[in-house]
């Protein structure tokens, strides 16, 4: 086996530091000839013209490259902890996952999963120098034989990382030997089934957690919102939640349910009823319908919490009931273009905003062309629900200087200081 300080010549270019093939030398000349074999072919390949060749050829060329690009990802793991083992990111500033990331020109983020990988399956070195075996062998073989992908990997690394203290060394030998024949005849998604199958098996309780260490770990974000009006999230729910979405889904998210593109949504002609809808129609319903399950999700969902807005069962919040209200322009109004805002901030597209009007018509702002709102009396000095609503609508927020909190965490005051979402004296409810 070769060793040494780390990557030589790291040191003597900036090119070496920060990543650049061309600025990296290797000191030993048996390794320095079979890289530079490998680049050599690797450029003589990529001269290629494949526009001729076969399909078949053109199937196999892809496989075999994956596979050999497979080989040098697993083997990499060995050199990462070889590396790490001897101090060779000492030279570059900064802890390991900065240094890896500035030498592979990598992301910490990415630089961190490298490090984790090569902890599970490279190679290592005891102190009297003898070299053992990865702490998981078997799937780190199958790494270098260039068959299982990275994602494999991290699912074998995930499922010994969650697995419980009181499973025995045995068994997870046993599990390891069976995760690494299942990686090798399963693709990624098929194989992380497996996986878990196999872990609720082997761990079905894991670790004892307590109620306040799984509730923190529980959380629903939505992300900023995008320029076409869509909003990415991320959420993890336990599993009190995910029994009630699931319960919802298997009717409102059924192929048919809640179809936008329908005049009549399934779902929403049958609410509250006891009885299932007419087969006929129903299956009309589904034989129109092109969306996914992922689609479908959303828009049960959408009709999910609209009903439960159109309900009431939510109470008041800073006196007036739990809705979504929107305003709009006269002008976009009648051209049927442009966006609606809400009072939380967000825009709407206005065909979408005119299907909420006609659900929520009582909350629907309309203001001219010069901004003005409906007229509102002022003969109470505690701000009425349509006030309220207006004065949601007119300045969307708090409008102290500098304050971007929305109109739905502002409170309505009678003071000429500009602490609500009133910014001159005479829209104050004074």
């Amino acid at each position: 086996m070769l060793s040494g300080d780390g990557v030589a010549g790291v040191t003597e270019t900036a090119d070496a530091v920060s990543g650049h093939a061309a600025g990296l030398t290797i000191e030993s000349a048996f390794l320095e000839r079979v890289v530079a074999a490998l680049e050599e072919q690797v450029e003589v390949l990529g001269r290629i013209q494949t526009v001729g060749a076969s399909n078949a050829d053109r199937r196999a060329l892809l496989v075999r490259c994956e596979a050999v690009s497979r080989s040098l990802f697993g083997l990499s793991h060995t050199w990462i902890a070889d590396l790490l083992a001897q101090n060779g990111l000492e030279v570059i500033e900064g802890p390991a996952k900065q240094s890896l990331a500035t030498l592979l020109n990598l992301s910490p983020t990415r630089a961190g999963q490298r490090l984790r990988l090569s902890e599970q399956f490279g190679e290592r070195t005891a102190v009297a120098g003898e070299r053992l075996d990865p702490v998981l062998p078997r799937t780190a073989a199958a790494a270098e034989d260039g068959v299982l992908d990275e994602e494999h990997q991290v699912i074998v690394k995930n499922f010994f990382r969650k697995l419980g203290a009181g499973v025995d060394q045995e068994s997870r030998e046993n599990a390891e030997a069976q995760l690494a024949v299942l990686a090798r005849e399963l693709r990624p998604d098929e194989f992380e089934v497996a996986a878990h199958r196999l872990f609720d098996i082997l761990d079905p309780d894991g670790d004892p957690e307590n109620e306040e260490q799984i509730a923190r770990r529980c959380f629903f974000r939505l992300q900023r919102q995008g320029a076409d009006g869509l909003s990415k999230g991320s959420f993890v729910v336990d599993g009190e939640t995910r029994a009630y979405l699931e319960a919802a889904f298997t009717k409102w998210a059924k192929p048919g349910a809640c179809n936008p593109a329908d005049d009549t949504p399934l779902v929403d002609e049958s609410a509250g009823s006891d009885t299932d809808t007419d087969t006929d129609t129903e299956t009309d319903a589904q034989e129109r319908d092109r969306r996914d399950q992922g689609q479908r999700q959303h828009d049960a969902l959408k009709v999910i919490v609209r009903q439960m807005l159109a309900s009431g069962a939510l109470g008041l919040h800073r006196g007036l009931p739990v809705t979504a209200v929107v305003s709009m322009t006269l002008r976009d109004l009648e051209a049927g273009a442009g966006c609606a805002v809400t009072a939380t901030g967000s825009l709407v597209r206005m065909r979408d905003a005119i299907r909420m009007a006609s659900h929520a018509h009582h909350y629907l702002v309309i203001f001219d062309d010069d901004g003005r709102p409906l007229h509102l009396g002022r003969s109470k000095r505690i701000a009425s629900p349509d006030q309220r609503i207006v004065l949601m609508a007119a300045d969307r927020g708090c409008t102290f200087p500098g304050c971007t909190r929305p109109a739905t965490w502002s409170q309505v005051h009678h003071i000429a200081m500009p602490l609500s979402y009133a910014n001159t004296v005479e829209r104050h409810a004074a």
